[in-house]
């Protein structure tokens, strides 16, 4: 009948709806764990190449993100990258 299509249309879109909101909330999750991730990677190299502890590395990246007014995760990319290229052209001299 018209009125039970009207309770499993309603039913199917509060589903969909429903389905949506986590599937955005799973990807904000999974691109929070790739910035912490990438946070923890730079910190890292930071206490390896400079030799300094968690703590200090974690304050050299907030810096570095307020300078440049990045995000902790784009300044820790930036550092990771600078950080690797300066480590694989000191191995080829």
């Amino acid at each position: 009948s018209a009125r039970d299509l009207k309770s499993i249309l309603d039913i199917a879109s509060a589903r969909f709806h429903q389905f949506n909101r986590m599937s955005a909330q799973l990807q904000k999750a999974e691109s929070e764990l790739a910035n912490r991730k990438e946070i923890d990677r730079a910190k890292s190299l930071l206490m390896r190449h400079h030799g300094i502890d968690e703590d200090e590395a974690h304050k050299t990246l907030q810096r570095l993100a307020m300078n440049q007014r990045l995000s902790l995760a784009e300044a820790a990319r930036n550092v990771s990258a600078m950080l690797k290229a300066l480590g694989q052209s000191g191995k080829e001299k």
